[in-house]
């Protein structure tokens, strides 16, 4: 052996075969992740059945996930810290078998999925659905052409509209978002199989351009692993129906226009992921950071983004009235599952009531104070363009983890916005959440 091949890295070829061991734990990380589907779907059946209650429901789904969680870092990790691959083809044949065991069963313990049942047939009948609440839908107050065709949809809507949380409030999801509503609607009307259908396209888009970026990096294709075997997916996206897997796609692709140095292209997509959910937008200073001192490009670009954005935007912006915005709601008192943003709150309260002002105005300071930092965090990773591709990718992570630690509504699913990027760059931190 040369002493070039002695000092030589381990191969990363993407169809480099593990030795035995080594096969058999990521072996054990399929099996796991089909136990965990098998498990999802038969909690679902036997929790509508009634045969078993939902705090019961609640200790098994949670044993199981904690226990899928492990079995999937565990073996993960150890596959990428000797670099031991499977084959892309294994991988998404599991993860695709995965999701079609969860898909057979009726969604589990949530609810959100009604609204975009709701939001879809309004949507996909030309109705603009921020300007209604259900609640006047179902006290039959709409007046006009609006009343009687949302009345109609009502009445073919079964269970669909009266099931739906927060009815007081329009709905909070953006435009964009309603286009894919309507379309999973045109396949299946109020029906989860219309959702599931489109999610599943956003999946498996995402998994492909993850393998293009991957390759544009070149890292092994098989890395795709980290996202298509990951449990948290799996019970947030098929089993709860959330939505947040159609901003995974427009993520990606825009890194990969980012990555191969168009940063137009890839404002533009992030301009499209925050019609999605609003987030992104903090992003496209990151991928333009390279046009710094192209003054000319740079100005042009955010015209075009601005131009974009306002047109995206528009069913919005039409809305007089903003007594039932779900977005003010949202924007204004939304809390849930944080821990800095109920610490920070207990922590106000405790200093106004010593300065005897009122202690309800903890919460406008803890979301300015949130924005204040990720701000702050924003600007730090804009101090320098990056050095590199895999720099660009590390100051997006940062970003967006910044973006769920700080945010006064922590759930689940909110963190499956970092799992693209913790598939090209895994963080031990971030992914215990798993």
């Amino acid at each position: 052996m040369t002493e070039q091949q002695a000092h030589s890295p381990p191969s990363l070829r993407s169809d480099s075969r593990p030795p035995g061991n080594g096969r058999l734990v990521l072996c054990i990380a399929g099996a796991s992740l089909l136990s965990y589907a098998i498990l999802l779907s038969v909690l679902s059946y036997v929790l509508q059945a009634g045969t078993i209650t939902r705090e019961h429901a609640l200790v098994w789904l949670a044993a199981g996930g904690v226990a899928a969680g492990a079995v999937y870092l565990a073996a993960l990790f150890r596959g990428h810290r000797h670099h031991l691959y499977l084959s892309s083809l294994w991988i998404v044949a599991v993860a695709i078998f995965a999701r079609l065991v969860v898909c057979l069963a009726p969604p589990m313990l949530e609810s959100d999925y009604q609204r975009y049942l709701w939001d879809g047939a309004v949507t996909a009948g030309g109705l603009n659905p921020y300007r209604h609440a259900p609640s006047d839908v179902l006290a039959g107050t709409v007046q006009g052409s609006d009343g009687d065709k949302l009345s109609a949809l009502a009445a073919r809507s079964g269970d669909v509209l009266s099931s739906i949380n927060h009815p007081a409030l329009a709905t909070i999801y953006p435009p964009a978002a309603q286009g894919v509503f309507a379309a999973a609607y045109a396949i299946a009307p109020f029906s989860p199989v219309g959702l599931r259908i489109v999610f599943f396209l956003a999946d498996a888009a995402t998994l492909m351009l993850l393998s293009r970026l991957l390759k544009a990096l070149s890292l092994p294709a098989s890395r795709v692993i980290w996202f298509a075997w990951n449990p948290l997916l799996l019970r947030e996206v098929y089993s709860s129906l959330h939505m947040d897997i159609l901003l995974l796609p427009l993520i990606v692709v825009s890194l990969l226009a980012a990555v191969r140095s168009k940063g137009g292209v890839a404002a533009a997509w992030l301009i499209i992921a925050s019609a999605v959910k609003v987030w992104p937008i903090v992003l496209v200073p990151l991928v333009m950071c390279p046009m710094l001192g192209q003054w000319r490009r740079l100005a042009l670009t955010l015209t075009a983004c601005a131009i974009l954005a306002a047109t995206l935007w528009l069913p919005v912006l039409l809305v007089s009235h903003a007594e039932s915005s779900g977005f003010l709601a949202y924007g204004k008192g939304w809390q849930n599952n944080d821990g800095y943003f109920r610490a920070g709150i207990w922590l106000t309260e405790r200093v106004l009531t010593m300065l005897s002002i009122e202690a309800w105005h903890s919460h406008a300071i803890m979301r300015l104070t949130s924005a204040a930092l990720l701000g702050g965090v924003v600007l730090w990773q804009l101090r320098s363009k990056p050095a590199d591709a895999m720099e660009l990718i590390a100051r997006c992570l940062f970003i967006v983890g910044t973006i769920f630690m700080l945010s006064p509504t922590q759930f689940p699913w909110y963190w499956l916005w970092c799992l693209p990027l913790l598939t090209l760059r895994p963080s031990l931190p971030l992914l215990l959440y798993v």
